[in-house]
């Protein structure tokens, strides 16, 4: 059979994807990647299902054809091959064909970093009350990233030493606060109704990430305040129902992953 044309252009049209010009060009890219490969023959489902298996088993977009360069070490990821089979999928349907190819899902472990050395991450911050505040929040109540920019003063109890937070789909727990959280909060000014107000996901991840350098640990990221110290309570014989209400974690099967 003829090769097929160098672009999906035609098939595009057809296919009423809904794509915007950059991924488009991946689109195409990934295409003619795929007909190299192929080096002139016709891309069959059996030809497409053996392209993504050698993608599946080693790290790289360039396959080695015929004429290819030698394959690289390690398995792809499966966002990445994901991508891959979905333009394929593009093209097999402009077929009549479905091209079914199951992807591996990434089996990972929750990262774990000692309970002492999160703390030491805070402590460098203590000279910067509001930094200092969201890493202790991070670190003693394991708030998502998300949660300390819908913290409102009205939503601390100061008599009853709680706090009520805000997390997924706007469901709120209540959380107790130690007296170190209480006196971390208690330097802060009231500029509003927010704790902290300005304060973005983008600027945690960059605290956690700067604070995580002076300490020594640059791959420390905001989850791992969360994972590290669901672990610790787990560990110490909490009750696994306590953690997961602390945490937020709507089923059991998650906060049951740290341990």
């Amino acid at each position: 059979a003829p090769a097929p044309p160098l672009d999906l252009a035609t098939v595009f049209e057809d296919s009423q994807l809904d794509l915007n010009e950059k991924r488009r060009g991946q689109y195409g890219q990934e295409w003619r990647r795929y007909l190299a490969w192929l080096d002139g023959r016709w891309p069959t489902l059996e030809r497409s299902r053996e392209y993504l298996a050698w993608l599946r088993d080693h790290k790289g977009d360039r396959p080695r054809g015929r004429r290819g360069r030698p394959p690289k070490a390690g398995r792809m990821p499966p966002n990445t091959l994901k991508f891959k089979r979905d333009v394929l999928r593009v093209w097999h349907r402009s077929q009549v064909e479905h091209l079914d190819f199951r992807i591996p899902r990434r089996s990972r472990l929750p990262a774990y970093f000692p309970w002492a050395e999160l703390a030491r991450v805070s402590e460098k911050a203590r000279g910067e009350p509001q930094d200092y505040a969201v890493l202790l929040l991070l670190h003693r109540l394991g708030l998502r990233k998300s949660e300390p920019q819908t913290l409102y003063w009205s939503n601390i109890d100061l008599e009853r030493k709680t706090a009520r937070i805000i997390g997924k789909g706007d469901k709120e727990r209540e959380v107790p606060l130690s007296s170190a959280l209480l006196e971390a909060l208690g330097r802060l000014p009231r500029n509003g109704d927010l704790v902290f107000p300005g304060l973005t996901q983008g600027r945690v991840y960059k605290l956690v990430k700067d604070y995580g350098k002076l300490v020594g640990r640059p791959e420390l990221y905001p989850h791992a305040f969360r994972s590290s110290l669901t672990t610790y309570l787990l560990e110490k014989g909490v009750p696994q129902k306590v953690v997961q209400e602390l945490l937020g974690h709507e089923e059991a099967s998650t906060t049951q992953r740290y341990y």
